[in-house]
């Protein structure tokens, strides 16, 4: 979408590119009723949270306020900006430099597909704050989140 694209060049800056996904994972969560309720929780798994950042941003349209707002609040310390965005009719558009972009798309169908999956088994737990923090902190994590910044 055109909003969701002009949101991240403005926030981000034009090194960022914005795909478009729709295929039968992206297709079968957006037809669920509770969609929305689905996709917002953090990160499930350290790759979720280092290549999506966790969570991701529901719309019911392309608002590109609402991420223009989602990708500042995300650049604040300590925070990341979601990377995923979830529009009700339209797909998945995913925010990312284009040398990570398909770890980026690839992560995502993972997880929304374990989303998706885990809601007939209760619901999927998502990382706790202090499993969220380690990760984060981990050296190993740490280096590779630093190394797929650089490659911009």
């Amino acid at each position: 979408s055109e909003a969701v694209q002009g949101a991240a060049w403005k926030v981000l800056g034009p090194e960022y590119e914005v795909r478009h996904v729709w295929d039968p994972v992206v297709s079968n969560l957006l037809s669920m009723k509770n969609a929305a309720r689905l996709v917002t929780p953090d990160a499930l798994t350290p790759d979720d949270l280092i290549y999506t950042h966790g969570r991701g941003v529901w719309m019911d349209r392309p608002d590109a306020r609402r991420v223009e707002r989602e990708l500042e609040e995300g650049q604040a310390p300590g925070k990341k900006p979601p990377r995923l965005y979830l529009v009700k009719g339209l797909g998945l558009f995913v925010i990312s430099p284009p040398v990570m972009s398909h770890a980026v798309v690839d992560t995502a169908l993972m997880i929304l597909s374990v989303r998706r999956w885990a809601e007939k088994f209760g619901g999927a737990v998502p990382l706790s704050t202090k499993e969220r923090d380690f990760i984060l902190n981990w050296e190993v994590e740490n280096y590779r989140a630093k190394l797929i910044e650089k490659k911009v």
